[in-house]
């Protein structure tokens, strides 16, 4: 879950507080969590005072467990795909990433904390093993991948995405607009966020790009330097603040209308409107579309699928065709 994903409680505190005395109450409430939470410095990151450190990579990366898929990959290319899972997820939305859209990156793998219910032939291994398997280690895990893929797998690809299990890409979209940009710099690509920092941050759950720049400047300057990196209770605020300090923010991504190429819901709640107008002022850099204007043709992510859905997406893109030419014929008759 991603720092957006809040925003879904936020909505019954409007009613809440037209009572003052709940008003006051939740007044304090949020006075004692912002004193407590945020850092303090100028780009107000939401920061946890609680794993101050992320523990030695000897010690995390202990009995790792690699696939024959994942051994057979080639450790060079135009995009590296990453997709952070758990066991808990691997009969369903796991295995449905697996056979669908991964395979159609250069090298594509799921990372996770354990070899149940994956075969040999799924390309993962356990990074997260010795990791626990709780929504507070979300910003371990994602500074861990990003560390162990650059360091550990391969510098010498053009491009990294990193996915969540319950997200869609289209490769090949991907690949059209990665191939518009220069991985030698360092770019950071995604759906880009509003608050916390204050030139934004990218959606963990849309999935973000960092060019093979970026990925150096992570592992090699930020990885181990906890001023710069420290520990966010938010997975993809703490990877854009840490990101920020290094100079390299959110990149503009939408198409030429104004539509965006990664998006951090579902087809209906995109197709709604992802936030009413006030929500969406808060936790939007661009005012997102209604209706079928809200997906782009160049789309490149979606986001909070399950695995029906996920195949369901496999399916509709590259297993049906629609026979225009049949099509005129039988209306001319």
């Amino acid at each position: 879950m991603a720092a957006a994903d809040i925003s879904l409680w936020r909505a019954p505190f409007r009613h809440m507080t037209r009572n003052p005395a709940i008003s006051l109450i939740v007044a304090l409430f949020l006075v004692v969590y912002f004193k407590y939470s945020t850092t303090g410095n100028p780009q107000d990151v939401v920061e946890s005072t609680l794993p101050s450190t992320v523990p030695p990579i000897e010690q995390i990366l202990r009995n790792v467990t690699i696939s024959t898929a994942a051994q057979k990959l080639p450790n060079k290319g135009s995009i590296f795909c990453f997709v952070t899972t758990t066991k808990k997820y691997h009969k369903a939305r796991a295995q449905a990433v697996a056979e669908t859209w991964l395979p159609r990156c250069d090298h594509g793998e799921l990372f996770t904390n354990s070899s149940d219910h994956l075969s040999p032939s799924t390309p993962y291994r356990t990074i997260y093993r010795n990791l626990n398997d709780t929504y507070g280690q979300l910003f371990w895990k994602t500074k861990l991948s990003i560390h162990y893929v650059y360091k550990y797998i391969s510098s010498d690809f053009d491009w990294y995405l990193k996915a969540d299990d319950d997200t869609f890409i289209i490769v090949e979209n991907l690949r059209a607009y990665l191939s518009t940009l220069d991985p030698t710099k360092p770019h950071y690509i995604g759906f880009r966020m509003k608050p916390y920092l204050k030139k934004g941050y990218n959606s963990g759950g849309a999935g973000y790009v960092l060019s093979r720049e970026a990925m150096r400047i992570f592992s090699e300057e930020l990885y181990e330097n906890n001023t710069l990196c420290p520990f966010s209770d938010f997975e993809d605020v703490g990877i854009g603040s840490c990101l920020s300090r290094a100079g390299i923010y959110p990149e503009v991504t939408v198409d030429r209308e104004g539509r965006q190429r990664f998006l951090p819901y579902d087809f209906p709640q995109v197709f709604r409107g992802m936030l009413d107008e006030s929500g969406a002022d808060y936790w939007f850099v661009e005012k997102p579309k209604k209706g079928y204007d809200a997906f782009s043709p160049e789309l490149i992510s979606i986001h909070h699928l399950n695995a029906d859905q996920i195949r369901m997406l496999e399916i509709s893109l590259y297993r049906l065709r629609v026979a225009k030419r049949w099509t005129k014929r039988r209306q001319s008759i």
